[in-house]
């Protein structure tokens, strides 16, 4: 679960995900069915509250946004891709940049091309 007043999205079984929306939390804003093939780890709202990151037990990420216009903005990531993790931290801004890197179990120096600084050693 993750919450960004007035976003929260929720992870649950079969790969599902319910964004509520605060404001009327008795009501889902909406239930969609994750892009990754296995079972959802965790999740990430945006600060912007437009969208939210998910990680899956098979270390990939979606980046889902919540406009239908933004769509097209999508992502599916696998954690070998760390070059667009950090295109993605100027768009996402720093505080979504460390926890998609939280996500993909990689440290600022990995994706910068130092991998041996900072390691966290779980590989």
């Amino acid at each position: 679960m993750s919450v960004r007043h007035p976003l929260m999205v929720v992870g649950i079984e079969d790969r599902n995900l319910i964004v509520f929306n605060l404001q009327n939390p008795q009501m889902e804003y909406e239930r969609l069915i994750s892009p990754l093939k296995y079972q959802i780890r965790c999740v990430a709202a945006f600060s912007d509250q437009q969208g939210f990151l998910a990680g899956s037990i098979e270390e990939r990420v979606g980046v889902h946004h919540l406009d239908d216009a933004r769509s097209s903005k999508n992502l599916l990531l696998n954690s070998t891709e760390k070059v667009v993790t950090y295109i993605l931290s100027t768009l996402l801004g720093s505080i979504m940049y460390i926890t998609l890197l939280q996500l993909l179990d990689l440290t600022d120096s990995e994706v910068k091309g130092n991998p041996g600084a900072g390691s966290t050693g779980r590989r």
